[in-house]
């Protein structure tokens, strides 16, 4: 049993929004928590290198959307990557265009 009416928000104002001074202080050491994540990267334990150069990655080309076609018939499932740029050798990445699909 809910203690409010179908309908009505159980958390009417929402989320807390973070104060803008708590944000600031985060953002000053920025800069040293991204070069930590570098340092990382190169640890012997490859679940903390993976965890490391994840959140590398996602800070620099921003989290990987979940939008790709996937399809199941018959026990076989089909996952269709659209695009994948990746030239060896280079030193980064290429940013993938902007799409908005409907």
């Amino acid at each position: 049993m809910r203690p409010w009416k179908p309908g009505v928000s159980g958390n009417p104002r929402g989320r807390p929004k973070v104060a803008e001074e708590v944000r600031t202080l985060a953002r000053v050491h920025g800069k040293r928590a991204l070069e930590r994540l570098v340092e990382l990267m190169d640890d012997p334990d490859p679940r903390v290198a993976f965890m490391a150069s994840r959140e590398v990655l996602d800070r620099a080309y921003g989290k990987p959307s979940p939008a790709m076609d996937a399809d199941a018939h018959d026990g076989q499932v089909t996952v269709v990557v659209k695009q994948f740029n990746y030239e060896p050798g280079a030193d980064v990445l290429p940013l993938p265009p902007r799409t908005h699909e409907p």
